[in-house]
């Protein structure tokens, strides 16, 4: 019976080693979908990060393709040639800069010093009123205020950071190897540091005037008898009281008078938020037109090569009281050639334009505009 007993023991040690590697091999494969995610939520954040990303998706699609030997060649040399040539250029760019290191640094924070001491100037001009606006005094001040506290943060803030521009010069030649593009995103992230408080004046302000917009436009159904409905989504009638209505146009008046003030300073700061976004915008197409460029692609057109696909035309000639069928095959223009859909792999860089419609909705209502 002991021994029995010990072959069952033996058995159920045997049947639980199993389950034990299972549950363990669960456990880890969780861990590591959780690192590869987190890691891959977080370099979505960069721009730098989203980059590399795309590139090591370009090489893994290569890679798939020559190892399955599928008839996508192409696609693959124009790829490994965009890689090619964005490498060559970044090369090229930092080499140049490495000519002048210490200058293009001092004058990259002489720059970021300029407009933190003009943002600071004209808050100081928005204080004291100009060209005669009349503007609410208490609020003019607690705005100004506000802001220029926030201005002297951000003058401690580029000092702190100061230190770090020394190490620029490194991280940009190691970019390099990783190509121009990648050069590229990493001033786009810079940017973005630099100019943070300018975003976040603009989202105060956004939020502040967005508030009374919505409740000027909420008020003046309130005079008309209106309500929103929100389980309809429409506007219906309502009898409101004597006291609603004084209370209402009480607080209608307070906030059209304050108004004025809080548009100046929204147009301002808007105005800086939308010149940011312009360059970044501007530095997100070349990153996105230099990723897949069809360079082989180009090549093989301007030589003429029949690997490129070409439009056939089809003519009616009428000769000697006959007609002919004449088939005529002529390359594609070259701007279908470098249509950036072409591209097996789309990039994640690619712009993602708001309609004018939708973007003055948005400057008129005071919504956030966030990076394009």
């Amino acid at each position: 019976m002991a021994s029995i007993g010990h072959t069952n023991g033996d058995l159920l040690a045997e049947d639980d080693e199993p389950i034990a590697i299972s549950v363990r091999d669960e456990y880890y494969a969780y861990c590591k979908q959780f690192a590869c995610s987190s890691i891959a939520r977080f370099m979505r954040l960069t721009t730098t990060g989203t980059q590399l990303s795309f590139r090591a998706n370009q090489l893994h699609f290569c890679f798939y393709v020559l190892r399955r030997k599928r008839n996508e060649l192409l696609a693959v040399n124009n790829i490994l040639l965009s890689m090619l040539f964005d490498v060559l250029l970044g090369i090229a760019f930092v080499s140049v800069l490495m000519l002048f290191s210490r200058q293009w640094l001092n004058c990259g924070l002489f720059y970021a010093e300029t407009v933190v001491n003009s943002v600071e100037d004209l808050l100081h001009n928005l204080i004291s009123m100009p060209v005669g606006l009349k503007l609410n005094r208490p609020l003019n001040s607690a705005l100004g205020h506000f802001f220029e506290y926030h201005i002297h943060i951000w003058k401690t803030y580029i000092s702190i950071v100061k230190p770090v521009f020394d190490t620029i010069g490194d991280i940009l030649f190691l970019c390099s190897f990783f190509g121009f593009t990648c050069i590229l995103s990493l001033l786009s992230d810079l940017l973005s540091l630099i100019t943070i408080h300018i975003y976040c004046f603009y989202g105060y302000a956004t939020r502040l005037y967005g508030f009374q917009a919505s409740s000027l436009w909420s008020l003046w159904r309130l005079f008309r008898g209106k309500k929103w409905n929100q389980l309809k989504h429409r506007v219906d009638s309502y009898s409101y009281g004597n006291d609603q209505l004084f209370i209402g146009t009480l607080t209608f008046t307070i906030l059209l008078f304050l108004l004025p003030t809080m548009l100046l300073y929204y147009l301002v700061f808007l105005a800086l938020r939308l010149i940011i976004l312009s360059i970044k915008l501007l530095l997100r197409y070349t990153i996105s037109q230099l990723s897949v460029i069809p360079i082989f692609s180009v090549y093989l057109w301007l030589i003429n090569s029949a690997k490129i696909k070409r439009r056939i035309h089809y003519k009616l000639v009428h000769k000697a009281n006959k007609a002919k069928l004449v088939t005529e095959y002529k390359r594609i223009p070259i701007s279908d050639l470098l249509n950036v859909e072409q591209s097996p792999i789309e990039s994640p860089l690619q712009l993602q334009l708001l309609s004018p419609l939708e973007l003055i909705n948005a400057i008129f209502w005071g919504k956030i505009i966030y990076p394009l």
